[in-house]
């Protein structure tokens, strides 16, 4: 008979114990006792006979590394996706196992204690190379010191960081300029404290290529990309116009000749940084433009139309070459009303 699940290389425990608790009928507590013991004997089926490459552990309650075969089914784990409340014991027993994980996802519930079996779990990766970290709820927690120290041990590894929290990064501000290896930083967070942003005003990413990053000032911005080589190829920015906004296009002018992708926010009163910056980046294939004038909500169609024109016309003395179209929320064609104070602006 053929073993079809030698072939298994991705395991998700939340589909299992959704199929199980579809197909049981048994009254409340039977048929938690019984989903129990049914998972248990699938894990067990599992460990002995698969060898994952992709975990994902999702309130799971199964000490499932002391199953047999655990260790040949986990050792050459690669991928895993978790969330902090899982039993440190659980975290425990698959860092004596899983030494190579190169990407894990993990995100954190209601967060009282630090959950330390998830921090071994960090510090024994021999070679992780992404970590995605989300919180989706708002509460008033201190970074998590003891996970910051975890991260920076694999700090030579790790080349894609990303952070999606509600409001502040879970993760202390000393740890960023440590990573001088990433190639993705990602830092969507909701509020981005002062201490934080002198942290990557002194940080170093020479490998960066992509920058994904909002609610930060242009001068940190303008710091991070100083510090990079001419690799960056995607900026995506959400920031507030401030004093360093032209500071921050001079940057990207002299340090990032291969950009493809970028966001900006461009005063209509000054558009000869952002002719400039057409002139330099000659790679490029993207732009997203925002406006800065809070007022130009107000202003007329005659008054968007014509400001259009101008930035049109600034857009192609400068680099004919890069558009062959220009789309607006209502049209696609070279008459064009900035709408929504906002300009989208890429190849058909």
């Amino acid at each position: 008979m053929f073993n079809y699940l030698l072939f298994i290389k991705h395991l998700e425990a939340t589909a299992i114990s959704s199929m199980i608790c579809d197909g049981i009928n048994y009254k409340s507590a039977d048929k938690r006792y019984h989903q129990f013991i049914l998972e248990e004997e699938i894990y067990k089926l599992f460990m002995s006979e698969c060898s994952l490459k992709s975990l994902e552990l999702d309130h799971i309650k199964h000490q499932i590394h002391h199953f047999p075969g655990a260790y040949r089914c986990l050792a050459d784990l690669v991928e895993l996706n978790t969330n902090s409340s899982i039993p440190s014991e659980i975290f425990f027993g698959l860092s004596r196992i899983c030494k190579r994980i190169k990407k894990i996802y993990v995100y954190f519930d209601y967060i009282d204690e630090e959950n330390y079996g998830f921090v071994k779990l960090i510090q024994v990766q021999q070679n992780l190379k992404r970590f995605v970290c989300t919180k989706s709820f708002d509460n008033n927690n201190d970074p998590s010191e003891e996970l910051g120290l975890a991260l920076t041990s694999c700090s030579q590894t790790l080349t894609n960081l990303e952070s999606r929290f509600k409001r502040e990064i879970f993760l202390p501000p000393r740890i960023f300029p440590l990573f001088r290896n990433l190639k993705i930083l990602q830092l969507l967070n909701d509020f981005l404290s002062e201490s934080y942003e002198e942290q990557l005003q002194v940080s170093s990413y020479p490998n960066l290529e992509i920058l994904y990053i909002k609610n930060i000032s242009p001068y940190t911005i303008s710091k991070i990309i100083n510090s990079t080589t001419g690799k960056l190829r995607k900026i995506l920015i959400q920031y507030n116009i401030g004093d360093y906004s032209n500071c921050l296009i001079q940057s990207i002018i002299e340090h990032c000749p291969n950009v493809e992708i970028l966001s900006l926010i461009i005063d209509m009163d000054n558009l000869l940084y952002f002719v400039k910056l057409l002139d330099s980046c000659r790679q490029l294939k993207g732009l997203l433009i925002r406006l800065s004038d809070e007022n130009y909500k107000y202003r007329i169609d005659e008054e968007r139309e014509k400001d259009g024109k101008r930035f049109l016309n600034a857009l192609l003395r400068s680099s004919r070459h890069l558009f062959q179209a220009c789309y607006s929320d209502t049209t696609i064609s070279m008459k064009c009303v900035i709408r929504h104070d906002e300009l989208r602006l890429y190849p058909p």
